[in-house]
């Protein structure tokens, strides 16, 4: 609690003897009458957070990958977005052999707030399906493409 009356300029709620052990453990540095943390301390607790935040989202993203399991229909149409970029659901049909329906009723759920791999970009009339980022990032760590 110390450091972090300090690191908000709130010095008058360290007693003296704290001031003096976080200085002789480098952990703050006194100029003048004004206390601040060590550059080397704000680093090391940049580093700490950043690798806390790496490993949560690391387990967050196995969460998400686990629960997406796509049919073999979701992988084709995926597979020919990402090799054809900005495609409209025609495009797919008839370039997969799938009927009308199964594609509107695939990119619905690829498109799906729970899923999120790709979205419709522009208008109806001219615009098409990309992948999202959330959706590279899928295809990468499931070795799909």
């Amino acid at each position: 609690m110390a450091l972090h009356h300090i690191n908000h300029g709130h010095v008058e709620n360290v007693n003296e003897e704290m001031l003096e052990q976080l200085q002789d453990e480098g952990l703050i540095i006194q100029e003048g009458e004004e206390y601040r943390l060590n550059d080397v301390y704000i680093a090391m607790k940049l580093r700490a957070r950043k690798k806390i935040n790496e490993k949560i989202n690391e387990k967050i993203n196995e969460k998400i990958n686990e629960k997406i399991k796509l049919t073999d229909r979701q992988k084709m149409v995926i597979d020919y977005i990402l090799n054809n970029q900005l495609v409209n659901a025609l495009d797919i049909v008839s370039g997969l052999n799938i009927p009308k329906g199964s594609v509107y009723r695939i990119v619905g759920t690829l498109s799906s707030k729970e899923l999120g791999l790709i979205e419709h970009v522009g208008s109806n009339k001219t615009g098409g399906y990309q992948l999202t980022s959330r959706g590279k990032r899928f295809l990468t760590e499931n070795g799909y493409h």
